[in-house]
């Protein structure tokens, strides 16, 4: 009965995916970052759009969605390993808000992210927006063409 079913992929569409671990960093700072970051033993589930600034290579500006809208946490800057979080005069969330707990807590970490932490992409590239359009681009969560730039 089922033997004639065939399931087909649309390679021009957007499909979600999990960034693997050894490129979860890279991802989180491409520039134009969507993405939702879930641990599954507390059940935290955090959707970040993560922009980096125009004028300035190092700083991000980091908004959460959530079913309230898009709400604008504050900005980080990334000095080697250092995450330098504020949240600034329009910012909703301290340094102390889960949201932002995690997101800081993903990038320091991100060589040794545990199998319960998820960094899922929205089937977009982080730094062009480019539709990931094959395995290779869906495991970094950054198209082919970017991946030469980074």
């Amino acid at each position: 009965m089922f033997e004639d079913f065939k399931f087909e992929v649309d390679s021009d569409k957007p499909v979600n995916g999990i960034v693997e671990k050894e490129f979860v960093r890279k991802f989180l700072l491409g520039g134009n970052c969507h993405c939702n970051i879930e641990n599954m033993r507390t059940g935290n589930n955090f959707t970040y759009k993560i922009q980096r600034a125009k004028d300035k290579r190092n700083m991000y500006f980091v908004n959460v969605l959530s079913g309230l809208g898009d709400i604008y946490l504050g900005y980080f800057y990334v000095n080697a390993n250092l995450i330098d979080y504020r949240k600034g005069e329009k910012g909703n969330a301290d340094e102390n808000d889960q949201r932002v707990q995690v997101l800081v807590w993903t990038l320091t970490n991100h060589k040794r992210l545990p199998s319960y932490v998820i960094v899922e992409h929205f089937g977009k590239c982080s730094v062009c927006g480019a539709p990931l359009s094959d395995a290779d681009s869906s495991r970094r969560g950054y198209c082919s063409t970017c991946a030469l730039m980074i």
